[in-house]
C-alpha cells in the first residue's frame, strides 16, 4: 500500500531543497537513506559545504499543525517537531532548524540562535525556547545586505587533493570542518568582523591575504570543530614568500 504521508514528506523535502539551493546558492541534498545512517541526521544537508553550513534541517508538511496547545499542553505537533530537530542536531553537532507548513499555509521556520527577524515570534514555554518566523524572511537574512550569495571557494578536500595542492597535513578542510568563502561586493574585513561579532561558536576565523581598500582581495577561512571550538581569530599575510599568522583581525 502506498504511504501517502511519506510521499508528501519526500515531496516537501525536495521542494525545500530546491528553494534553499536557489536562494542561498549552496547545493542542498536530501539526506542519504532518509537519515537512517547513525551519524547523518536531518532531512537536508550540504554535502559540498558541510562545515560551512551551521544547521541541521528537519522538514515537516502536515495536513494540520495545531498551535492551540502551545501555552497549555506539553505535547503538541510543533513541540514534537522541535524535539526531534533538537535530537538530530545534537548528533550532527549543529544548530537545529525546523522548516514546516500545513496544507495551504506559508513555509515557517523555527530556530534558537541569535538571528533576529523583523517579524518573528518567540516561544518560551515548558522548557522549550525557540523563535519562529517565515522561511522567506529567514533565507533573505542569511544573504548579505546587498543581496549577494555566499561564494564558497574551498570546502571539503580529500586527503589526496589536499596533498596535491600543498595543504597542511592537519587541515580542517580534510575533516570536513572548514570552508573558504567570500561574498561578492562585501569587503572581506567587514565580513570577518561580522562573523567575529555575530557567530557565537566557531573554531578558527582567519582573514586571509586581505589588502586594505580592496574589497575583493583575500578570502575568509572559518572552521567548526565537533570537539572543541577555540574561537581563534587570525589574519594571514605573505611575508618573504611565507604565510605568517597574526593574532586578531588586521587591515
Amino acid at each position: 500500500m502506498v504511504n501517502r504521508s511519506k510521499i508528501k514528506g519526500s515531496a516537501y523535502e525536495a521542494k525545500i531543497r530546491d528553494l534553499l539551493t536557489a536562494e542561498l546558492k549552496i547545493e542542498f541534498k536530501r539526506m542519504p537513506l532518509s537519515g537512517s545512517i547513525e551519524y547523518l541526521k536531518g532531512d537536508l544537508w550540504t554535502p559540498f559545504d558541510t562545515a560551512a553550513w551551521p544547521y541541521c534541517i528537519e522538514c515537516k508538511h502536515y495536513k494540520e499543525v495545531n498551535w492551540n496547545g502551545l501555552l497549555t499542553a506539553k505535547s503538541s505537533d510543533l513541540y514534537e517537531f522541535w524535539k526531534q530537530c533538537l535530537r538530530e542536531a545534537e548528533v550532527m553537532k549543529k544548530k537545529p532548524l525546523l522548516i514546516y507548513r500545513w496544507n495551504r499555509s506559508k513555509d515557517y521556520v523555527c530556530w534558537n540562535d541569535d538571528i533576529i527577524l523583523e517579524n518573528q515570534m518567540e516561544i518560551k514555554c515548558f522548557d522549550y525556547t525557540f523563535k519562529m518566523g517565515l522561511l522567506k524572511d529567514f533565507t533573505n537574512l542569511l544573504r548579505d545586505a546587498k543581496g549577494q550569495p555566499i561564494r564558497v571557494t574551498s570546502g571539503y578536500r580529500s586527503p589526496r587533493l589536499n596533498t596535491a595542492i600543498g595543504g597542511s597535513a592537519t587541515s580542517q578542510h580534510s575533516k570536513g570542518e572548514a570552508a573558504d568563502f567570500e561574498i561578492t561586493g562585501l569587503d572581506n574585513f567587514e565580513l570577518a568582523e561580522w562573523i567575529r561579532d555575530q557567530i557565537p561558536e566557531f573554531d578558527q576565523l582567519i582573514l586571509e591575504f586581505y589588502t586594505d581598500g580592496e574589497e575583493n582581495s583575500g578570502w575568509i577561512h572559518c572552521s567548526y570543530s565537533r570537539e572543541n571550538n577555540r574561537k581563534a581569530i587570525l589574519t594571514a599575510t605573505k611575508e618573504n614568500g611565507k604565510t605568517v599568522y597574526h593574532q586578531g583581525l588586521i587591515r
